[in-house]
């Protein structure tokens, strides 16, 4: 197994690999032309008039008070109801 490695590292080694895996023409793209380009600054001022050119909106997280409304407003007798609360519940304490 040894002499197996041996001949992989001496291969990945010889110039013939490392110019066929590393070419010299091989250029990197700089970040900040990329950023500029026309294509990403138009569709980023698009998105800001779709979106409304504001803060994305989020809503209120709940409170026992809400738990408590919704408790009261369901019914118990029905599975569905039941089923909803208690995972309602238990994600509400778990995330607490």
């Amino acid at each position: 197994m040894l002499s197996s490695w041996a001949t992989i590292l001496t291969l990945t080694q010889s110039p013939i690999f490392l110019a066929f895996v590393t070419p010299s023409n091989l250029t990197i793209p700089s970040v900040c032309s990329i950023c500029n380009s026309t294509l990403i600054t138009c569709t980023l001022a698009e998105m800001k008039t779709l979106c409304g050119g504001g803060e994305p909106l989020q809503k209120c997280p709940l409170t026992e008070q809400d738990l408590h409304a919704l408790y009261a407003r369901f019914n118990m007798d029905q599975y569905d109801d039941s089923l909803f609360l208690a995972i309602l519940f238990t994600a509400f304490n778990a995330l607490m």
